[in-house]
């Protein structure tokens, strides 16, 4: 296995700081599996490239730092990306958390991944769509937990994107009804869940993680996990690197969809090849907050990578 590691840089660089800290924790052996690729652009911080060029030095990790200056910015580094030398490929936001035992169990379980029926693999990322509710279920507790999908229910979803979300009603009895309703939107975007445009949800969910630390320690036997969702929409996976590589052959290709960036053509690619989305459940991600919650959403990122320990 040699996996490339690839951080999306962009305004909020100083988090990778601190998920990088932790990523330094693995195995030694892991380590040796792995480099970095720090992908830049127009909002580089020279000081950041270089304490992340000397923590990896110091650590024995491969480092490498790329600039990209052009106008479509996100999917030269996606293009980028996508040629790299390596059998895998992860593509990771610059706002998202994983602690050591976080990596250390999503970077070992890579190996039992069947690329047969999945197509991409993720680490349990605590408001993605769809695996805030795996979230939820593994680490919430029940007073918490039902709270949240009460609220759920409570939301509307306005339309969004061009696209229509009027028929979309949360069960918090039955979840996987919401994802099926979604499956039926006459559009690219399906993306959505009643997490996503909740400030005062995704502030929550930041707080009890804050608050709780048995996430970031309980261990599942049965820990990888299949979604059945008709959409991925979270920050950071790992996929072989010849499948990533079609996909960006495809856009340039106009046969699947793309609005600058890479996430639609993605699931186009995933749904024409009946491929399912795999998550390890021993590997609990934290992303605070989506910037459809507007002003908020700098807000509640900065309380969380202020206060996590």
């Amino acid at each position: 296995m040699k996996l490339s590691i690839c951080f999306f840089a962009h305004n909020n660089q100083h988090y990778i700081l601190k998920t990088l800290s932790e990523l330094f924790k693995i195995d030694s052996n892991l380590k040796k599996e792995i480099k970095i690729y720090l992908l830049n652009d127009h909002t580089i911080n020279p000081n950041i490239v270089n304490e992340i060029q000397r923590n990896c030095l110091v650590n024995e990790v491969e480092f490498e730092n790329y600039n990209f200056q052009a106008e479509n910015n996100y999917m030269s580094k996606a293009s980028f990306m996508a040629n790299l030398n390596s059998e895998f490929i992860m593509k990771i936001d610059e706002d998202i958390y994983l602690n050591a035992f976080g990596w250390e169990n999503y970077l070992k379980d890579l190996s039992q991944v069947d690329w047969d029926i999945n197509g991409l693999y993720a680490p349990l990322i605590s408001n993605g769509i769809p695996s805030v509710e795996l979230f939820l279920d593994c680490f919430f507790d029940e007073n918490t937990k039902n709270y949240i999908r009460e609220n759920f229910e409570k939301i509307k979803i306005s339309n969004l994107w061009g696209a229509h979300y009027d028929h979309l009603v949360y069960d918090r009895n039955n979840y996987q009804n919401f994802f099926d309703l979604a499956k039926q939107i006459n559009h690219v975007y399906k993306g959505i869940h009643p997490i996503r445009v909740s400030a005062e949800l995704q502030k929550l969910m930041v707080d009890y993680v804050l608050c709780y630390d048995n996430w970031k320690k309980t261990f599942f036997s049965d820990n990888l996990k299949s979604m059945n969702a008709p959409y991925f929409c979270d920050s950071a996976f790992i996929v072989p690197t010849f499948e990533y590589k079609k996909i960006i052959e495809n856009i340039n290709n106009n046969i699947y969809f793309c609005d600058g960036f890479d996430e639609v053509a993605l699931n186009q690619h995933l749904n024409k090849f009946n491929k399912s989305f795999l998550f390890n459940l021993n590997s609990p991600c934290i992303h605070p907050s989506y910037n459809t919650v507007g002003y908020s959403n700098p807000i509640i990122k900065n309380d969380f990578f202020k206060n996590i320990r």
